[in-house]
C-alpha cells in the first residue's frame, strides 16, 4: 500500500485517489481511510491530495457515493419483488465496505443516496400507499437497511452470530438466550435478511391504500 507513484502512472487526480479509498474502506473500514494514509500510499504530500479532494469528508463521501452507485434499479414486476431486489442489490454493494451504512441514515447526503431514497419511495407508491404511508414505509425501509447492514458488517468481523450471551459466566443466568443458541449459531446474515424481508412487506401489504400494480 505504500509504493511510490511512478513518472509513467497515470497523473494523480480524484478518480484515483477514491479508488485508493475504497481498497482501504473495503479492507479495513471506511473509518480508517485518511488523507496522510493516502499521502504515503501514493508517494505524496498530504497537501496533494487536498489539491483534487478538499477534505476528508469529502473524500468519504465520494467513496460512499461510488459504493452506492453500484446498485441498480431492479427491472419491473410486482413492487414486493423490486423492494427485495434493492435489500438485496444494497446489501451486495455495501457489506464488503464496513461503515457506510453509517451513511444511510441520513440518505441524501450523496447523489445516489438520493437516487435510493427515490427508488424505494417510488415502488412504495407502485403499490398503492398514499403519501403520508409512504414516506413512513420508506422511513422504516431505509431504519432497516441501516441496521441490517450493521449486523451483518459484525457477522463478517466475528465470523458469524455468537454462539451464547459473551458476557454470562453461567448460561443460565440468561436461560432464554441459552435456549436459542443453538438455533442462533446456525444462522448467516443472508437468512436474517429475506425474514426481516418478509416481515416488513408483509406489515406493508395491509396498510395499502389501493391494489399494487
Amino acid at each position: 500500500m505504500t509504493e511510490p507513484l511512478s513518472p509513467s502512472a497515470e497523473p494523480l487526480g480524484e478518480r484515483r485517489i477514491v479508488d485508493a479509498a475504497l481498497a482501504v474502506a473495503r479492507r479495513d473500514g471506511l473509518d480508517q481511510v485518511t488523507m496522510r494514509g493516502l499521502a504515503r500510499h501514493f508517494g505524496v504530500t498530504t497537501m496533494a491530495i487536498h489539491y483534487h479532494v478538499p477534505t476528508r469528508e469529502a473524500l468519504l463521501s465520494l467513496v460512499v457515493e461510488r459504493v452506492l452507485g453500484q446498485v441498480e434499479a431492479p427491472p419491473d414486476g410486482p413492487w414486493e419483488d423490486r423492494l427485495r431486489a434493492v435489500h438485496r442489490r444494497l446489501s451486495a454493494a455495501v457489506s464488503d465496505c464496513p461503515g457506510v451504512a453509517d451513511y444511510l441514515v441520513d440518505i441524501t447526503r450523496t447523489r445516489h443516496g438520493t437516487r435510493l431514497a427515490d427508488l424505494a419511495t417510488g415502488i412504495l407508491l407502485d403499490a398503492g400507499f398514499d403519501e403520508r404511508t409512504t414516506v413512513l414505509a420508506q422511513a422504516t425501509t431505509q431504519a432497516y437497511w441501516v441496521g441490517y447492514l450493521k449486523l451483518a458488517a459484525g457477522f463478517q468481523r466475528r465470523g458469524g452470530p455468537p454462539a451464547r450471551h459473551q458476557t454470562a459466566d453461567d448460561p443460565q443466568i440468561y436461560p432464554a438466550l441459552d435456549r436459542v443458541a443453538l438455533a442462533r449459531s446456525a444462522l448467516d446474515a443472508e437468512t436474517y435478511l429475506e425474514f426481516a424481508l418478509d416481515v416488513i412487506i408483509a406489515g406493508f401489504r395491509g396498510r395499502r391504500s389501493a391494489p399494487g400494480r
